[in-house]
């Protein structure tokens, strides 16, 4: 039995889908099949940028898997109960079964020899998931699947492999994938193998900070040893900000780290990791030098200009070298209250100004939110003539307008109601409730008084100007229309 989900059905077309890709040979119609970290690792590899060597195991390896251990009919089942009851008891038996069921013998050919190509079968690498769905710009299932670290040996290997896969299948996943990635039945699956880089220090760094939305500042986060320790929570990390334009510490917070987790060493056969005290002359030290900070600044903003949005890189440095492990985009930025409150509202419906605003178009919008609106604001007595404020600035080269200060205008205006506001501009709503809302009483009707008088005097001036342009557009077009002869 086959599952029916487009993860794991064979292509009607009975096209030969490869196994394996190489990280350099990944291209952007083979996201699909190989998932979003692997995608992304690829195309930095391709640009450049120090990646661990590896390849992906693409999900026609875990279709095969699948099918040919004769779990499809499981995987169905399980699927179906995604976010129901009984599904953690489906999801356990599922996950059992894989980790018990033998490799087939042409796919575990496959996994071995490109194992003993690259690693020689006993270099220890890096075993990391790479789901269809992951990394994605609104849902990154980040932490949600398996990374299993120093692996050597291929027995080792193949026990790893199936360890990712059966990741995709544990209900903290489906459940998020029901909520947040358009449900199950569409997961699929690549397993990423990389050279293992048993590091000095490892962290996270963000390309823009996720915790005030300033694009001018990136956050650092790094532990001694290996990274796991950091998303794990099992050891407290020093926090820094740096100046995204030269990596400038602005300031830095150095924890207590008494503990790291390391690589097991010297075993032939095997994998994992094991935690380790950090020497106690260490536990008050940093992890990052100024220059080491100064050229992590350089990799993340290279990153995300590569990949064109704020990112969210994994990284780790060994023997003072600094190599990328994953790079995902950030899918929640907060702003801080003294920024105010922005919005793409309006401007996500396509054309110029729904993608990054090139330095001319971004003059235009310019003008007409900091020169044109305030003025017309002021001309119908809404806004106060010392008023000085920004009405838009851009986001990560994207433009955005002030909701605070548009909000603060219209709450002048009887009859104010803020989620009917937000609704017809495409406002996304966090709010319960109506909102803002200005009622409509003697007091602010009486306010409003000069503002309808103004908004009549402005309106007759206007049509005025439309008048006067009209009457004079022959006139003004006519320097435009001369002929090749007269120009000269």
């Amino acid at each position: 039995m086959t599952a029916p989900n487009i993860a794991l059905k064979a292509s009607e077309q009975a096209v030969e889908r490869p196994l394996i890709l190489q990280l350099d040979e990944i291209s952007r119609d083979d996201l699909p099949e190989v998932g979003g970290k692997a995608w992304s690792l690829g195309e930095l590899r391709s640009a450049g940028f120090p990646v661990p060597t590896g390849y992906v195991f693409t999900a026609e390896a875990l279709r095969r898997f699948i099918e040919g251990a004769g779990l499809a009919g499981q995987v169905a089942a399980l699927e179906k109960l995604a976010g129901q009851a009984g599904v953690e008891e489906a999801s356990e038996r599922l996950r059992r079964s894989i980790a018990e069921a033998p490799v087939p013998e042409e796919l575990a050919q496959a996994v071995l020899g490109a194992y003993g190509e690259l690693f020689k079968g006993t270099r220890p690498v890096a075993v990391r998931s790479s789901g269809a769905k992951e990394d994605l710009d609104d849902a990154s299932f980040a932490g949600q699947y398996e990374t299993v670290l120093n692996v050597r040996g291929r027995e080792a290997l193949l026990s790893a492999l199936k360890q990712c896969w059966a990741s995709m299948w544990s209900p903290r996943v489906l459940g998020y994938a029901a909520s947040r990635a358009g449900g199950a039945g569409e997961l699929g699956m690549g397993v990423v193998v990389q050279e293992m880089i048993d590091a000095d220090v490892s962290g996270v760094l963000f390309s823009v900070d996720p915790l005030t939305g300033r694009e001018e500042q990136m956050v650092i986060e790094a532990v001694f040893g290996l990274g796991e320790a950091l998303v794990s929570g099992k050891a407290n990390a020093d926090r820094f900000v740096v100046t995204a334009a030269d990596g400038a510490v602005v300031s830095r917070e150095i924890a207590i780290k008494t503990r790291k987790i390391v690589c097991v060493a010297g075993a032939v056969e095997g994998k994992g990791t094991r935690e380790e005290p950090v020497p106690a002359d260490r536990e008050h030290a940093e992890t990052l030098s100024s220059a080491e900070l100064h050229r992590l600044a350089g990799l993340g903003a290279a990153v995300q200009e590569r990949l064109g949005r704020p990112v969210d890189v994994e990284w780790v440095v060994a023997d003072g070298v600094p190599f990328i492990v994953q790079a995902r985009p950030i899918t929640k930025i907060s702003f801080a209250p003294e920024l105010g409150e922005w919005t793409t509202a309006d401007f996500r419906d396509g054309g110029v100004s729904s993608e990054v605003c090139t330095p001319f178009m971004w003059s235009l919008y310019e003008a007409a939110f900091e020169l044109s609106l305030p003025r017309y604001l002021r001309a119908i007595k809404l806004l106060e003539p010392d008023y000085q404020t920004h009405w838009t600035r851009t986001f990560f080269a994207r433009p955005y307008w002030s909701l605070t200060e548009t909000k603060r205008v219209m709450t002048k205006v009887p009859g104010f109601n803020e989620r009917n506001f937000d609704k017809d501009l495409g406002v996304d709503v966090h709010y319960e409730g109506e909102g803002l809302k200005t009622p409509v009483t003697p007091r602010t009707v009486a306010r409003a008084i000069p503002v309808l008088f103004a908004l009549r005097r402005e309106y007759r001036r206007q049509l005025e100007r439309a008048r006067s342009f009209k009457e004079s557009f022959e006139t003004f077009k006519r320097p435009f229309e001369l002929s090749d002869e007269e120009l000269r």
